[in-house]
Parts: C-alpha cells; sequence; structure tokens
C-alpha cells in the first residue's frame, strides 16, 4: 500500500481482498470433487509455495527507505519504478524529497510527540499521545468484533439448509460481490461511511435472522447471507482504512497489532455457539450487537479518502485535525511543470508539495 498513490490505494486494496474470496470459492468447489481430506489439504496448500517467488518482484517501500534514512536504496527503488512507468526523473526531484524529509523529522519532543529522526519505533508510540490512541484503540475494536461476526457466520454456513457446499461457495460469491460493492461505495461516501454502513446492514441482519422461527429455512438463509454480505463489505474496507490511518513509521506494527488482536475474535467465534443452549436466538444476537458496536465506533476516526498518507509520529497525531501534514504528505499536482515529448516519456522538471509515490505509479 505504501508504494501506491492515493488514486489507485481503493482499487489495490480491492483487488487483495479479492483474492481470498476467490481462494474460498475454489476451495469449496475441490471439497466437493475431492473427498478425501488428506488430498484435499495437500491441494490447497502446495500453491502457497509459488508465494516465494514474490520475493524477487515486491520492491521495499520507498517511503519506509527514506523516512529510515536509508536513501541510496530509496533513490534505486523510485528509479525502477520510474523506469516501469516510463518516467523520466529530474535530480531536483530527488533533491525537494529528500530536503522535504530531513526537514520533517526532529529529535525533539513536541507537544509530548518524540522526534522522528534516527530513532527506534516500539508498539508504545501506537498510543503515547491521545489522537494515536484513539485511533489504534478504535481500530483494534473495530477489526476484533468484525473478525468474530465473519467466523461466526462463516462456521454457521454449515447449519443452513440445503447443501453445505453449495452454500459455502454461494458464500464465497456473495464475499466477492460485497467486496465490489465496498470499491464502490468508498469511492462515491469514503471509508468512514461506508464501514459504518455496511456494519448496521450486517447487525440488523444477524439480529433479524435470530428472530426468524425455525421453520423457515430458506428466510434464514436469505437473511444471514445479507450478514455476511456487510461484514464481508465492512472487513475489506477495514483493511485499507487501517493501512491509511497509521504513519509510516509504525504502520506495520499498528497493522500488525490491529491483525494479531483481531484473530482473538476469529478464536472465540466458534464458541458463541454455546450461547444456544442457554437461548436459541443468543448467538445471532451477540454477533449483532458487535457487529452495532463496530458502527459506533467507527465514527470517531478520521476520514482516509483521498487524503494522502501520513508518515511520521506527528502526522499521526494530526491527523484529521486542522493541522497540516509534513511536507512529504501534501499534494499538488496541478504544480508540478512537465514536457511531454513525441515518444510518450513525460519529464517531470519539478516537484512542488507532490506525493512522489503517486507520480511514479499513476503516470504511465
Amino acid at each position: 500500500m505504501e508504494t501506491i498513490g492515493i488514486s489507485w490505494r481503493m482499487a489495490f486494496g480491492i483487488c487483495t481482498a479479492l483474492a481470498p474470496s476467490v481462494g474460498y470459492a475454489l476451495l469449496g468447489t475441490l471439497a466437493y470433487v475431492i473427498r478425501d481430506w488428506r488430498i484435499l489439504q495437500l491441494a490447497i496448500t502446495s500453491p502457497g509455495v509459488l508465494s516465494l517467488i514474490a520475493w524477487w518482484f515486491i520492491p521495499e517501500s520507498p517511503r519506509w527507505l527514506l523516512l529510515n534514512n536509508k536513501v541510496e536504496q530509496w533513490r534505486e527503488a523510485i528509479q525502477r519504478i520510474a523506469e516501469y512507468n516510463g518516467v523520466e526523473m529530474s535530480p531536483k526531484i530527488y533533491e525537494y524529497v529528500e530536503s522535504s524529509t530531513a526537514g520533517s523529522g526532529s529529535n525533539d519532543e513536541v507537544d509530548g510527540i518524540p522526534g522522528d529522526s534516527t530513532r527506534n519505533y516500539s508498539i508504545l508510540d501506537l498510543v503515547r499521545t491521545p489522537n494515536m490512541r484513539k485511533i489504534t484503540v478504535a481500530m483494534i475494536i473495530a477489526s476484533l468484533n468484525t473478525v468474530c461476526v465473519y467466523v461466526g457466520l462463516l462456521f454457521g454456513t454449515s447449519l443452513l439448509a440445503g447443501s453445505h457446499y453449495v452454500n459455502f461457495i454461494l458464500g464465497a460469491c456473495v464475499e466477492a460481490v460485497s467486496i465490489l460493492t465496498a470499491g464502490v461505495t468508498m469511492r462515491r461516501w469514503g471509508r468512514k461511511r461506508s464501514v459504518v454502513a455496511f456494519s448496521l446492514l450486517a447487525g440488523v441482519s444477524c439480529v433479524a435472522t435470530a428472530v426468524v422461527p425455525n421453520g423457515l429455512g430458506q428466510v434464514t438463509t436469505a437473511l444471514a447471507t445479507v450478514g455476511r454480505f456487510g461484514v464481508s463489505s465492512t472487513i475489506s474496507i477495514l483493511d485499507i482504512y487501517s493501512t491509511e490511518l497509521f504513519p509510516t513509521v509504525v504502520r506495520h506494527m499498528g497493522v500488525g497489532t490491529t491483525i494479531l488482536v483481531s484473530r482473538v475474535g476469529g478464536i472465540v467465534a466458534p464458541f458463541l455457539s454455546l450461547l444456544g443452549n442457554v437461548w436459541r436466538p443468543l448467538p445471532l444476537l451477540t454477533l449483532g450487537v458487535l457487529s452495532c458496536v463496530t458502527s459506533m465506533v467507527v465514527t470517531v476516526l478520521p476520514e482516509t479518502h483521498g487524503v494522502p498518507l501520513p508518515n511520521t509520529l506527528e502526522d499521526g497525531e494530526n491527523f484529521g485535525r486542522a493541522s497540516p501534514p509534513s511536507p512529504m504528505c501534501k499534494s499538488n499536482f496541478a504544480a508540478i511543470p512537465k514536457k511531454t515529448f513525441a515518444a510518450g516519456r513525460t519529464v517531470y522538471e519539478e516537484r512542488a508539495q507532490c506525493e512522489l509515490v503517486e507520480l511514479l505509479v499513476t503516470t504511465v
């Protein structure tokens, strides 16, 4: 995500979110054809070896390299991206970005925010200052609840009327449609309002499913499918939302912590079915309440649609406030003088407050 420009972040996030849905559909198909679980396990795990090839194709994040004073490696990474996209880089661009980054970090503590130059970051930086603490706690709660609801509905697929294989494949197809729908709503209404809407949809669907009488199996299946549609959309948006909220210097820790804690929800979810021994509708009512809580928690987060990624801790603390981000976070593409030649190559002579990654990745 750090190597993707503003206008392509959402599209990239949606494509990565679609991959699990395609995998679920293939898993359901393979399970229907291969009934021996040992052979099935081998069939679904062996293609994972191909992921090792990505080591030679995925570049290191230019943002991370520059903010960690790895200037030469940053220049090499940027040059490779520029050559791939047919962009000729002027030395003035490198000088501007390096000088802007050098001026954005400081060893001094300002308003409780530690300096960003030549220091090691820890997980405590996620909760050291008020705004970062709010973002971290809100994202953890939202992700934990959403994963719990998702896994709960996923395990509940086997209890629905009809063929288990068909229901599983149908659920995967619903997920794919929900992710594409989430992409449309994010572009139109942004991240925050989309999460609120889809979380409420999932919550209402779970509550409605809980009150359906036992004899109406088709109605239960339809409502559960709508609930899975809502929670799948929420997960795909939260994946993008979390990477955009945390600043570059602690993004890996912020996203990693969010994912780690959210998996607790996945562990707890299968045991929620035991609540049915107390009262039959209680498991689905619990999932509905958790989903509604997610929609309320997200309202405290800032909108990130069309906003450059924060880089430093100071950017993260000012994110969503009136204070502007550091020079590396500003974006003003109209201020970039350029010349286009007959061969189709574009030469950028200067760079005035423009996000370099956007310039390189989205220009062809």
